[in-house]
């Protein structure tokens, strides 16, 4: 009988260490996925961090950028306005064409990619939520698109800003000054240079409206993901 219990006896203690082998598996498997988690989690607000602080200092530049567009805009339509009043006249004309005019523009300024270029190379967007992870691409989307319009919009306008300067130099960015420029400048062709101006700034207003709306875009995507992340 005993001999015919061994072999039970064997059977069970086999089972029992299989369960504690499978027990001790699962056990190491659930802690491997916790410290995967805490890993995550400490990963997710470093980034999460990072990512603000970015986002922080475009909120910044975007603000300015927008303030001195349409700064320039008002000054544009002041110009407009004056030379479209019915007492103006060739010599107001010429007098704003040569004082008032300002020829440059503002350069193209990136985003801050710094944190976003990480999370993506290494695949770390990932551990964001599905919301927030959709933002980000959506803000990288209405980034790219204003890099694409600001710099199309500004190759129109540095034609027009070439176009004009053929015509004449201004006044104060010109190294020869006096009379010998008064002289010259009294033969210049009156008419090319009026219809040059006006579609100088014309364009230049029309420039700053088309980057602005594409600047406020970006802005309000960058705005509502910081948002997010600071109330997460």
């Amino acid at each position: 009988m005993l001999n015919e219990g061994n072999p039970k006896k064997y059977l069970i203690y086999a089972i029992g260490e299989i369960l504690l082998v499978m027990i001790g598996i699962l056990l190491a498997l659930q802690v491997n996925k916790w410290n995967e988690q805490r890993i995550d989690v400490k990963q997710r607000k470093y980034y999460t961090q990072s990512l603000m602080e970015d986002l922080r200092k475009d909120t910044s530049i975007l603000n300015a950028s927008i303030a001195t567009a349409e700064e320039d805009d008002r000054k544009l339509m002041r110009i407009a306005k004056r030379l479209s009043s019915p007492l103006a006249n060739e010599d107001t004309f010429k007098l704003v064409s040569r004082t008032e005019i300002v020829f440059i523009y503002e350069a193209y300024r990136p985003p801050s990619q710094n944190t976003f270029s990480i999370l993506q190379s290494t695949g770390k967007l990932e551990l964001f939520d599905k919301e927030i992870y959709n933002d980000i691409l959506d803000l990288r989307i209405e980034q790219d698109r204003y890099e694409s319009i600001h710099h199309s919009a500004t190759t129109n306008l540095q034609l027009a800003i070439d176009h004009l300067k053929k015509i004449r130099i201004p006044y104060e960015l010109s190294l020869i000054k006096g009379q010998l420029y008064e002289e010259n400048y009294s033969t210049v062709n009156s008419t090319a240079l009026f219809l040059e101006f006006n579609n100088f700034i014309t364009t230049k207003f029309i420039v700053n409206q088309y980057i602005t709306i594409a600047r406020r875009r970006v802005l309000d995507n960058t705005l509502n993901l910081l948002e997010k992340l600071e109330n997460g």
